[in-house]
This record gives structure tokens, sequence and C-alpha cells, in this order.
């Protein structure tokens, strides 16, 4: 530390004298101002270009570790162990969304083309997709039942385990008719209501978290 404090009190000197050479100082006033050498003298004014850098370079230093300071205190602060930082279940999923929400559609791209997988063509899988379609009408044939009167069609159905117990003890006499079944309508609601009620659900249970 003093031979940086040193260092620095040299340059300031120097800094000095070349100001007073460049103020038209005379020779003779130089050395016996600051009780140097005339030949100490005439280095310095010799070497002021890099007396001048080497002042630069050493404000530069300062101005860096003035800009870092803030950063080392937050360090200190979080680094303390009396510090301590509580982190729920809600404030990790926020966390993990507002994350995943910084990452860029071209940083996901970029991943996969450096992981080896190359955009194909739709035009293949359309190739192969027509290629297997089948003909329908070679399968489908409605010929055989052009001519074909609706009574002459035999008609089967369901045989239910009560109808077995009736026609065994000969109490079926006629089909049974079909039970009515009554259908509700279902009523859809809006999006801004759903939005709504997800938000409303959301605060609920954001202000009931420390029950």
């Amino acid at each position: 530390m003093e031979s940086k404090k040193r260092k620095s009190a040299e340059i300031c000197l120097k800094l000095e004298i070349i100001e007073d050479f460049n103020n038209k100082a005379t020779p003779t006033e130089l050395p016996r101002k600051y009780g140097l050498a005339a030949l100490t003298i005439s280095t310095i004014v010799k070497n002021q270009e890099a007396t001048k850098k080497a002042s630069e370079s050493m404000r530069d230093i300062k101005k860096a570790k003035r800009l870092r300071e803030p950063e080392y205190k937050e360090l200190k602060k979080y680094l303390d162990i009396s510090t301590s930082k509580q982190i729920d279940v809600l404030d990790a999923i926020y966390k993990l969304k507002t994350a995943w929400d910084s990452v860029a559609p071209s940083t996901i791209s970029a991943c996969f083309r450096k992981g080896g997988f190359k955009k194909s063509s739709n035009l293949d899988i359309i190739e192969s997709i027509d290629n297997n379609q089948l003909d329908v009408d070679k399968i489908v044939n409605f010929d055989k039942y052009a001519f074909r009167h609706c009574d002459d069609l035999v008609v089967s159905g369901e045989t239910y385990s009560n109808d077995l117990v009736s026609l065994e003890q000969g109490e079926q006499t006629e089909e049974a008719e079909p039970s009515l079944t009554i259908e509700t309508e279902t009523e859809f609601i809006s999006k801004e209501k759903a939005i709504a009620g997800l938000n409303t659900a959301r605060e609920y249970f954001m202000n009931s978290k420390e029950d």
C-alpha cells in the first residue's frame, strides 16, 4: 500500500513539474523549486508522455474500483450468514416463469441446431401421406345393397339380462319402450369470465398462503 501511495505521489510530482515546464518555467527555477537535480528535471520532461499515460491508467483503475464498490456491498450483504432469504413454492414458480420468459425463441432454435436437429422439409411427409391413402371406392361397395328393400334386411339388436329373464318367464309380450333421457344443456362461459375466475382464485390462494 505504501509503495502505491509513493508511486502515486511521484506521478503527481512529475505531472506538476511537466505543467510548470509547459508554462514556460525557466530551467533554473524548476530544480530550485522542487529540490531536484537539473538532470532529473530534464528526464521527467523528456518522458512526459509516458508519465501522462501512467496517470490515466491509475485514474481508470480508481474509477473501476468505485464502480465495483456497490456490487461488492450487495455481494457481502447476500453472503452474510445473518441475512436469510425465504423463498416459498409460489415465489419459486414466479422466478421460474420469469427465467423462462426471458429465453428468446432464437436461443431455443440455436440449441436445437447445436444438438444436431435439422429442419426437415414437409414435402417428404406430404408424399408419404399421399402414398398411404386408401382407395375407399374399392373397399366400400354399395352395389349389393342397391336393389334391396328395407323390409328384406335383417334387423338385430342387443339383448340384455332383464330381457332374457322376461323371455324365459314368458312375461314380455311386446318390445319394451326405450327409456327417455333428458339432456341438460351445459352453459359455456366466455373466455373473459374464465380468466376473471382464475385471477380471483389466484388472489385468494396468494392471500391465504400463510394460514
